[in-house]
Order: structure tokens, then C-alpha cells, then sequence
């Protein structure tokens, strides 16, 4: 199962060969004959190919931001002028994406939030708040894996289903699954007040395995 923003990079691909079988001359008594593209579709690609823009790169991005300069049109350009820099942009987006190399700026936002909830965690474990480190520590485990799943278009479920379905689309494999099982298992067992089933140390490592977990999936 492809990564839906990989199949959404891939959609406008073909949206662009589509745009480009419109090019005809444009005649006007004012200038030249010129080349130009359907405005129509070349305006609704722009948009949607901005949007993925800002998805899988954010605002801030270099790739965003230059989206926007081609966007700016030269006194004399016709669509399709304006279309093939927006082209370059996007394919150079494209090929950073899939190559990796792109961190939106919503991930890195709920990083710096993981970190948070989990230096809480941290801060009950060491005052003595066993029980409830290990159950705030399983909530960021399981926010990490909804909002995985929604990064990847897999269906928001119960730990367990989104923690097997994550593994089905390759996202990672099946001994962080069998991980992710185990860890959780300690936060429903704090959870349900079932002390005896885990300790202190159990706790502390879980911490510190699904901060480790988080920063796997945000890489």
C-alpha cells in the first residue's frame, strides 16, 4: 500500500500530461501568437498541487515558497508559462518527498508535543506516580500511532488494529509491532490498576522506547 501523499504526487503527475496535451495558440490583435494551456484545468491543478505542497512540506518550506514566486505571473506570460515553472517545483518537490528528505512542519510540531507529554511522564515516574507515567505514556504512544496512520491514510482504530494495519502498509516492521504491543500492554495494565503486573523499571523503559519509537516515525 502506497503512502497516500506518494499517490497523490502521482495523480497530479498525471494531471500535468493531461494539461499539456491542451496546448494550442492563443491569437490576439494586441500581440504575438502565443502558446498557452486550459485555464480551467490548469487553475485546478495549481490549487490541488499547492495543497499537497503545504501537507507534505509546510508554508515554511523553501518548496512552498518558491510554489508561490512562480505562481507570480510576467507582464506578457500565458498559462503555460506560469505552468511550467510551477512544474519544476512541484517535481523537485516530489522527488524529495519520496526520496525522504522532506519533514513537514506539523511533525515536527507534534514532536516538540511528544516531548512534552513525555518529560510529564517522566516527571510523575520520578515523584512517585508510577501508574500514572505508564498511562500518559501510553495516550503519546497511541496519538503517535493515530496520527501515523493519518500521515499514511490508514483508518483511525484500537491500538492493536492500527499497530497491525501500520505493519500491512510496510510503514514499519513486525518487531516494532511486537514492541508497540508490549508497551501499551503496560498502560492498559496501569490503566485497569493492575500494579502487579508490571514495575518502576518497566515504566522507565517505556518512556524511553517509545520516545525512541517516536523519533523513528517522524525520520
Amino acid at each position: 500500500m502506497k503512502n497516500k501523499y506518494i499517490q497523490r504526487f502521482e495523480q497530479l503527475q498525471e494531471e500535468i500530461r493531461t494539461i499539456d496535451a491542451t496546448k494550442k495558440m492563443e491569437y490576439s490583435e494586441y500581440s504575438r501568437p502565443s502558446e498557452t494551456v486550459d485555464s480551467d484545468l490548469f487553475a485546478q491543478w495549481r490549487l490541488k498541487a499547492k495543497n499537497l505542497l503545504v501537507q507534505t512540506c509546510g508554508k515554511d518550506s523553501v518548496h512552498f515558497q518558491e510554489f508561490e514566486r512562480a505562481e507570480s505571473p510576467f507582464i506578457g506570460e500565458t498559462y503555460l508559462n506560469i505552468f511550467n515553472r510551477l512544474k519544476s517545483v512541484f517535481f523537485a518537490a516530489k522527488d524529495d518527498y519520496e526520496g525522504g528528505f522532506l519533514v513537514s512542519v506539523r511533525v515536527l510540531v507534534e514532536a516538540e508535543l511528544f516531548d512534552s507529554e513525555l518529560d510529564q511522564a517522566r516527571h510523575l515516574l520520578t515523584s512517585g506516580y508510577v501508574a500514572a507515567a505508564a498511562v500518559t505514556t501510553r495516550v503519546v504512544l497511541e496519538t503517535a500511532l493515530r496520527q501515523l496512520c493519518q500521515r499514511n491514510g490508514i483508518a483511525l482504530n484500537s491500538v492493536e488494529r492500527m499497530n497491525a494495519d501500520l505493519v500491512k502498509a510496510a510503514i514499519y516492521n513486525s518487531l516494532q509491532q511486537k514492541r508497540i504491543t508490549y508497551l501499551a500492554g503496560i498502560g492498559n495494565s496501569a490503566a485497569h490498576g493492575d500494579l502487579q503486573s508490571y514495575k518502576k523499571e518497566d515504566v522507565q523503559n517505556m518512556i524511553q522506547e517509545t520516545e525512541q519509537l517516536i523519533a523513528a516515525f517522524t525520520n
